[in-house]
């Protein structure tokens, strides 16, 4: 019987021990690159180039103007623009004159990034001289970006003679508007290049966004822009033509953002939605509120947040019940949001109350963060949000409570609180918030600090007459790590000039080393796959176009840096933006490097990685989902998806990032 029972026990056993071996290890494997060589490798001074670039040294970078390979002096013209450097002007405009188109299109792309009045003649010159179609469309970009009225009457005037310059013509039109700067004649020329049956769908798609811009007279052309709607398939036009008609508000237009309510394209839905929350007209509040319960949660949001923005204090108990009755916790934390914002005296310490009740009660700290974010609006739960900031151990919930406090001092009937408060409580809130923020200053994490300094130095507060010194300044600087709180340090630093008029010395720190014996070996066929908790999304790397971003993103994928993050911002039919592994949106590694910028338009699917300062970017990244021709020229794009899509567009706040690995 023993001997069965022994024989029994090694069965089972081996049974076991082969089941572990054939089951993936919960931990999850990266696949490895698969490394060759690329342009890099082959081209040293290339390296060389982008190594000064990365050290942000102009003076050595202009040398590299002069080389005699094509390919150099388009990187050093791409660097000197990235840079932003405007002291080399004249050599950059010489560069137009280049043997090599290439070249010659980096130099407009430069001067396009300089955005200097001083350029516009030379530009124009030069575009009557050139005759390679892909640097006149170029030179009209940056005529776009750089002209004055001057420009806005050649661009009216001028008769591209290709597919390409018509484009060119249409992104300087939207590059002007977006600088404020049309006219009559430029928005009929635009208004051409979208009704026309000679111009591609491409020119259409570009034009479209001209009209959403606050610039625009749209009253004059709506009409038109409806018709343009019915008439395509395409649905980044449609959204970009719904937001034009927005801008204004009549009937006509509320029946037809209703009608696209009902669209089988949740990007349009979406966008109707989003169009009807600007509408000023009596129907609107109950059509939202229908709409809060909406299936699609972006649509439910956007019906949320209108109330915020919209909301009356006769109907503040409506949005509290209203919340009730919602299963989806982002639209619910919303109407709370608009519950106690407009809630009268005698609704507030309920309202509150039930908020922090629902805030103990979830598991989801993005819920929590969100709810929390509300108590803004009722400055005497402030002890509540302050045990928050000081006791969190999550660093959503943490930070958004120092941001929350800072939102509580800020709400314009603070004083007639506060007065209250001291006859019921005998204690001065206006004291207590300055002493918060003060210890925030000395004992918060670098979010924190950035958040109390930028009230501490509000002059109509008048906080510093409740401080003896300013110690606690000094003791936040100390605490700055560089270059990743560079953002923060500017902050404290105009604190600091504020309370004693001297100014802080820079710091002195470098930005990030380009591994280059692993950046000059990376494929350009490079995927990455995004696992999410809604599915996957592959991304298409631009190694030779981005060498630095690349670089350094595979090599924290490798480490698994992005394995289990989150969605901390999605903003509905534009971008969703991944957390750091703090899990907010603040950087949490000493990794840095200066945006690599190149001719390229921010498109559906682009990834791109955010910044820390003014042409400084760390390691979290986002994806556009629509055009956003604003962030053209500012943000490195560094690859772009090629499948998953739906699934990026899915992505709401709070979203699990399973992993980030090799494909």
């Amino acid at each position: 019987m023993s001997k069965k029972l022994v024989l029994a026990a090694i069965f089972i056993s081996f049974f076991f021990a082969a089941c572990k071996k054939n089951t993936p290890s919960k931990q999850h494997q990266t696949k490895s690159i698969q490394l060759t060589n690329n342009k890099f490798y082959y081209t040293p001074t290339l390296k060389t180039v982008l190594k000064y670039h990365n050290q942000r040294d102009v003076k050595n970078l202009i040398k590299y103007l002069n080389d005699s390979l094509p390919q150099v002096r388009y990187y050093t013209l791409l660097s000197l623009g990235s840079l932003h450097d405007t002291s080399h002007l004249y050599p950059e405009l010489n560069m137009l004159n280049d043997t090599n188109s290439q070249v010659r299109l980096a130099a407009a792309y430069t001067i396009e990034l300089q955005r200097s009045h001083n350029t516009e003649d030379i530009l124009i010159k030069h575009y009557y001289n050139e005759s390679n179609p892909a640097v006149r469309e170029q030179i009209l970009e940056a005529l776009g970006r750089c002209g004055s009225s001057r420009t806005l009457y050649f661009l009216s005037k001028v008769s591209p003679t290709s597919r390409i310059e018509t484009q060119g013509l249409a992104w300087a039109l939207v590059y002007s508007a977006l600088r404020g700067m049309t006219s009559t004649s430029c928005e009929q020329r635009a208004l051409e290049l979208l009704t026309s049956y000679k111009s591609s769908n491409e020119v259409k798609r570009i034009i479209s966004q001209y009209f959403y811009q606050p610039s625009i007279k749209i009253k004059d052309y709506y009409k038109q822009l409806i018709h343009v709607f019915y008439n395509s398939e395409d649905t980044i036009l449609k959204i970009n033509l719904i937001k034009a008609v927005s801008n204004i508000t009549n009937q006509q237009i509320i029946d037809f953002l209703k009608q696209n309510l009902n669209s089988q394209s949740q990007e349009l839905r979406i966008a109707a939605a989003q169009g009807l929350a600007k509408q000023h007209n009596p129907d609107i509040p109950q059509l939202m509120a229908h709409l809060t319960t909406d299936h699609n949660s972006f649509v439910a949001q956007t019906a949320a947040e209108y109330f915020i923005y919209h909301g009356l204090p006769k109907e503040a108990n409506y949005y509290f019940e209203l919340a009730r009755t919602i299963h989806k916790w982002l639209p619910r934390s919303l109407l709370l949001h608009a519950a106690l914002k407009y809630a009268p005296d005698t609704l507030k310490e309920k309202f509150a109350n039930s908020i922090i009740t629902g805030f103990k009660a979830t598991k989801n700290d993005y819920e929590k963060s969100y709810l929390l974010s509300s108590m803004a609006f009722y400055p005497p739960k402030y002890e509540f949000v302050r045990d928050q900031a000081f006791y969190a151990t999550q660093r959503i919930i943490s930070t958004t409570a120092a941001r929350t406090l800072v939102k509580m001092r800020l709400q314009p009937d603070f004083y007639k609180i506060a007065q209250k408060y001291y006859k019921e409580q005998g204690i001065k809130l206006n004291k207590e918030f300055s002493l918060l923020f003060k210890e925030i200053m000395k004992k918060g994490d670098n979010a924190q600090i950035f958040y109390a300094s930028e009230i501490l130095r509000l002059k109509k507060l008048n906080l510093l007459q409740n401080y003896e010194n300013t110690s606690f300044i000094n003791q936040a600087l100390a605490k700055l790590q560089f270059p990743r709180d560079i953002r923060v340090f500017h902050s404290v630093c105009r604190l600091y000039k504020l309370y004693t008029g001297d100014t802080c010395s820079r710091p002195i720190y470098k930005m990030s080393e380009i591994d280059w014996s692993f950046a000059q070996k990376i494929p350009n066929k490079t995927l990455i796959r995004i696992r999410t908790i809604k599915g996957d999304i592959i991304i298409k790397l631009y190694p030779e176009q981005a060498p630095a971003t690349v670089s350094t993103f595979l090599k924290l994928v490798t480490q698994g840096y992005y394995n289990d993050t989150y969605i901390v911002r999605s903003i509905p039919n534009m971008s969703v933006w991944a957390s750091s592994r703090r899990g907010d949106s603040w950087p949490d590694v000493n990794i840095a490097h200066p945006v690599m910028l190149y001719p390229y338009h921010f498109e559906p699917g682009t990834i791109a990685m955010n910044l820390i300062d003014n042409g400084v970017e760390s390691v979290q990244w986002f994806i556009v989902l629509n055009p956003t021709p604003g962030m053209d020229g500012h943000y490195t794009a560094f690859g772009k998806v090629i499948k998953g899509m739906s699934v990026a567009r899915s992505l709401e706040v709070g979203d699990q990032i399973i992993a980030v690995e090799i494909y």
